[in-house]
């Protein structure tokens, strides 16, 4: 199957803003972690860099299956959270969050 000039097996690069999801793993991070462990909280207030990660496209879906509209549908990518956050420590922009091992 090929949709839009993707094709299954393919190395592609993606460009996403995410900077709520950075400030709320950090809330996560310093209430839960930090602050039991004795560690440093990280005090950022907003990430406001693109994250750029690879990934392979392992299947395509022919429609959104009524899950999505169907007006943009050849723009989702959908992406299993899990692994999309054990991937993510390898891309984290900006010192802060990557130089910090507790976090990662």
């Amino acid at each position: 199957m090929k949709l839009e000039g993707f094709e299954i097996g393919q190395e592609i690069s993606i460009r996403v803003e995410i900077n709520k999801l950075y400030l709320d793993l950090v809330d996560k991070y310093n209430e839960e972690y930090a602050t039991k462990m004795g560690q440093p909280k990280i005090d950022i207030k907003q990430v406001t860099t693109m994250t750029e990660f690879d990934c392979k496209v392992k299947y395509m879906m022919p429609s959104s299956m009524g899950k999505f509209s169907e007006i943009n549908s050849p723009n989702h990518i959908i992406m299993e959270l899990g692994q999309f956050l054990q991937n993510l420590e390898y891309y984290l922009p900006i010192e802060e969050l990557s130089g910090n091992y507790y976090f990662r």
